[in-house]
């Protein structure tokens, strides 16, 4: 959360050409929110007090992440990627991935590499592998690839077995036509209809 928020920060004084030291601590002071807030609140008293000093961006960033980043943060994201694998669509996978990818700048390419393929399926990371992807981006490269053609080949399956199903029904009724024509007409019989006045006369029905 800190990494995205600065991040963010960065991106903002940067697009509003904010330079000066002062201004930038002052502008990201008003994007605080929640306990960063009283946080802020209380370094602010222990600046009026004599008891630190903040003059620059970078020294505010670095109390703000060591107040709120945990001591051993990154060692927890080094375990949570080794133990993210692939569940589900492979699409997820590599968002949850490159998500995770942010926090550990530090890690070296050939590490991000290794525990991509490996936290993969092995019907994924068996082709992925023939790619032979000498960088991350290279695997998600192939990744995103094979996503695509395991979605097309769905689609496929699933018109084609819609079509069938459709041609089936429409045989089916011409079946019923057909057996319908080769009907024998029914046969009208005869009965009497017995009037009082008069003879027996015969209806057809």
């Amino acid at each position: 959360m800190i990494d995205n928020f600065l991040f963010q920060v960065d991106y903002y004084l940067d697009l509003q050409n904010i330079v000066e030291e002062d201004l930038k601590i002052k502008t990201v002071a008003m994007l605080l929110e929640g306990d960063v807030v009283a946080w802020w609140r209380w370094k602010m008293l222990d600046i009026e007090n004599g008891h630190c000093t903040i003059t620059t961006f970078d020294v505010f960033r670095k109390q703000l992440k060591g107040y709120f980043m945990p001591v051993n943060a990154e060692r927890h994201v080094y375990r949570l990627v080794a133990n993210l694998k692939q569940t589900g669509a492979l699409r997820d996978y590599i968002r949850s991935y490159q998500k995770v990818m942010l926090d550990v700048p530090m890690m070296t390419e050939k590490d991000k590499l290794h525990w991509f393929i490996i936290g993969l399926q092995s019907w994924a990371q068996a082709d992925v592998e023939r790619s032979n992807p000498e960088t991350l981006e290279q695997a998600y490269v192939a990744a995103e690839r094979l996503a695509d053609t395991q979605r097309t080949s769905c689609t496929d399956t699933f018109r084609s077995m819609k079509d069938s199903d459709h041609s089936g029904k429409r045989e089916e009724r011409c079946d019923n036509r057909n057996e319908s024509s080769t009907q024998k007409p029914v046969e009208r019989k005869p009965f009497f209809h017995r009037d009082n006045n008069g003879p027996p006369r015969e209806v057809n029905c």
